[in-house]
Order: C-alpha cells, then sequence, then structure tokens
C-alpha cells in the first residue's frame, strides 16, 4: 500500500506516552555520564602514566653485615636510601652502587642498587627510598617491611674450610 495521492488528513500524529519520553531522557542521560566518565579515566590514565614511580622493588644479598635494595623507575632519576634501625629513626644513607663517589646525588639512571655497609648481625632494618624528588616509604599504601640481616654470614671463607 502507498501514500501517494493520500491527503493530509488521512495521516494520524503519534504522541510518545510519558513513560516513553522519560525513558528517553534516561537514556539520553546514560550516554552523557558515560561519556563524561571515559573522559575523566582517560584522562587520568594519561595523567598517571605521566607520574613518577617505582617498579619492581626487591631486597637481595641479605648477609650478617649488608643487603642490596634495587628498583626501577618509570623515567631517568637519582636514587638512594636511607635507612636504620628504627622507623622513626632513619639516620643513614646510602647511594646508588653504580654512582661515582663525586656526583652520588646527581647520577640519575632508570635502575637503581644500592647496597647498605656496616650493618649489625641479626639486626631489623627499616628504609626508605628517594628518587626522582620524592620519598617512598612503601609501594601503594604498602609500607616495605623492614629487612634482617643474617645472624651469621652465609658466605663461606676459606679458612672454613682448612
Amino acid at each position: 500500500m502507498t501514500t501517494e495521492g493520500l491527503s493530509a488528513a488521512n495521516y494520524v500524529a503519534v504522541k510518545n506516552s510519558k513513560l516513553e519520553s522519560f525513558f528517553a531522557f534516561v537514556g539520553i542521560a546514560l550516554i552523557g555520564l558515560i561519556l563524561i566518565l571515559s573522559t575523566v579515566l582517560v584522562k587520568g590514565l594519561i595523567t598517571s602514566s605521566d607520574s613518577f614511580r617505582l617498579r619492581s622493588i626487591s631486597v637481595s644479598n641479605i648477609s650478617d653485615t649488608s643487603l642490596t635494595i634495587s628498583w626501577g623507575t618509570n623515567k631517568v632519576a637519582d636514587g638512594y636510601v636511607v635507612f636504620g634501625t628504627a622507623a622513626e629513626n632513619l639516620n643513614k644513607k646510602a647511594f646508588d652502587n653504580n654512582a661515582s663517589q663525586v656526583d652520588q646525588i646527581g647520577f640519575k639512571s632508570k635502575r637503581h642498587a644500592v647496597t647498605l655497609t656496616s650493618l649489625n648481625p641479626d639486626t631489623y632494618y627499616y628504609y626508605a627510598i628517594f628518587s626522582g624528588s620524592k620519598i617512598f616509604e612503601g609501594v601503594e599504601g604498602n609500607i616495605f617491611d623492614p629487612v634482617k640481616t643474617a645472624a651469621i654470614s652465609p658466605f663461606f671463607e676459606n679458612n672454613f674450610l682448612n
């Protein structure tokens, strides 16, 4: 059936019900909200990926008198560790193993390793990492656990074997 040749009087105007209008409004509002939230989330991801952060933190080479703290950063930065036997008294400082004695603070890298030396055996040590002009006492809300040195050296010396 075609509508050609019918007069305007034969056409019926259909009016949307209040319920249909309400659902149309809610649908448009939801689409707008989704667009706004997705824009905010994308902007947040871009901002957070640009912000300075630590990666791959590890503690290794634990002996009775030393240990090594290693980490990476997403940007080239300086790095050193402050440490002590009490969390509220980090009064010693150790610099990146690759830094020269002359330019310890000026050394910048994405990979850092700091060896803490002259430690006491069988003792807990607390630490914080300074990197990228920020202090990190933990990552993602988790405070670094204290590290306990060994009671005796895990490395055998030749004079024990003779």
